[in-house]
C-alpha cells in the first residue's frame, strides 16, 4: 500500500532535478508555483551556473531571450522590459523574478539594435507605369472582361501616356470592346460620343488619334479625315499631325491632289516641327513616284536624308533611293 504514495512522490521529484539539471547546462527554467521562492534561490542560482536563456512557467507569461523581455519587475536594473499578461501580482514573486532575471541579463550579451530601413517610396509614374501594364496585359490576355467599364479610363491613359510595354493601337482596340454594338463603326461612334461627353479635351484628343490611325489602316480615307479633324479640334497642337495623317490616307487611297492639299494646309497654316516637315516631305516624294516624277521624288528624298541621317525617316527615305538607283541601273 505504501507503494503508490512513494511511487507518485518520485514522479513529482522528477521534473524538479530535471529543472535543476537545466539549469548547470546553461537553461534556467523559471516556474509558476510548483517551486518555492527559497528553491529559486538555493537550488538554481546557488548551483554557480551561469544561465544564458530564460524560458517561462504557467505563470511567468514571456520569455527573455535575443530579441524577447520578461515580464514587468521591481527591479530597478529591469525598468526597460516590457509588461505582458501574466506577470505575478504579489511583491515577493517580483522581487524573486527579479532576482532570476539579473544574472540572465548579465549573461546575455546586448546585442546592436536591429534596424530595418522603410522602404523606398516609388515616384508615382513609376507605380502608374507599373499598373497599366498589368492592367493591359489582364486585358490582353483575357484574364479580365474588357467589358466592364472600370477599364475604360485606365486604357486611355494609356492612350494618352503612351504607356511603355502597350501597343497604341491594341490599346484602342481594347477600349473599343468596352462598348456595345453589332459591328466596329458601331461601337466606335460609341466610344467617340463617350470621349466627347466625359473626357477633357486633350484626353479625348488620344481617342480620336488612335481612331484616324484605325480608318488609316483600313484604308479609309473619308472616315480618316474625319477623326483627324475631330482631333485636330480637340487639340489644336495636333494640326500638323491631323494634315500628315489625312494626306497619308488620301495618297495610299489613290487621290493624290486631296494628299497634295492636305501637304500644303500643314506648310501654310502650321509651324512644322523637323520631325512632321520630313514626313510631309516623304509623303510628298511617294506622291510623286506614284505619278511618275522621279527626279522630284529623288530631290525630297535626298533632302531628308541630309538633315536627319540617322532618323527614321532617313532610312525608309534611304531605302527608296537604292531602289530608284537599282532600277536606274537595270
Amino acid at each position: 500500500m505504501l507503494l503508490a504514495p512513494i511511487v507518485a512522490t518520485s514522479l513529482a521529484v522528477v521534473p524538479m532535478v530535471e529543472r535543476c539539471r537545466s539549469a548547470l547546462t546553461q537553461h534556467v527554467f523559471v516556474p509558476g508555483n510548483d517551486v518555492s521562492i527559497a528553491l529559486l534561490r538555493s537550488e538554481l542560482f546557488d548551483a554557480g551556473a551561469e544561465p544564458v536563456v530564460l524560458s517561462c512557467g504557467s505563470e511567468i507569461a514571456c520569455a527573455l531571450t535575443v530579441g524577447l523581455m520578461p515580464c514587468q519587475t521591481a527591479d530597478a536594473d529591469a525598468a526597460d522590459v516590457m509588461p505582458t499578461v501574466g506577470c505575478p501580482p504579489d511583491a515577493e514573486r517580483q522581487l524573486a523574478f527579479s532576482y532570476v532575471i539579473s544574472p540572465v541579463r548579465e549573461a546575455v550579451p546586448r546585442l546592436p539594435p536591429v534596424v530595418i530601413p522603410e522602404p523606398c517610396a516609388l515616384p508615382s509614374n513609376v507605380l502608374d507605369m507599373a499598373t497599366a501594364r498589368m492592367i493591359y496585359a489582364a486585358l490582353t490576355d483575357g484574364t479580365v472582361n474588357p467589358r466592364a467599364r472600370e477599364w475604360r479610363m485606365p486604357l486611355v491613359r494609356m492612350l494618352v501616356d503612351a504607356t511603355p510595354g502597350t501597343d497604341f493601337d491594341g490599346v484602342y482596340g481594347l477600349l473599343l470592346r468596352g462598348f456595345g454594338g453589332n459591328d466596329e463603326r458601331t461601337r466606335i461612334r460609341a466610344l467617340a460620343k463617350w470621349a466627347d461627353a466625359n473626357l477633357p479635351s486633350h484626353e479625348a484628343a488620344d481617342v480620336y488619334r488612335a481612331e484616324t490611325r484605325y480608318w488609316l489602316n483600313l484604308g479609309d480615307a473619308a472616315m480618316t479625315a474625319d477623326a483627324a479633324g475631330r482631333m485636330e479640334r480637340a487639340r489644336p497642337d495636333y494640326s500638323v499631325r491631323a494634315r500628315r495623317l489625312s494626306a497619308l490616307a488620301y495618297a495610299t487611297a489613290g487621290d493624290p491632289e486631296k494628299a497634295k492639299d492636305e501637304i500644303a494646309r500643314a506648310r501654310a497654316e502650321c509651324d512644322l516641327p523637323p520631325g512632321e516637315r520630313l514626313e510631309l516631305l516623304y509623303i510628298e516624294a511617294w506622291i510623286f513616284l506614284q505619278e511618275g516624277d522621279v527626279d522630284l521624288a529623288r530631290r525630297n528624298l535626298a533632302v531628308i536624308v541630309a538633315e536627319s541621317p540617322d532618323g527614321a525617316t532617313a532610312r525608309k527615305a534611304r531605302q527608296i533611293l537604292e531602289s530608284i538607283s537599282e532600277e536606274a541601273h537595270e
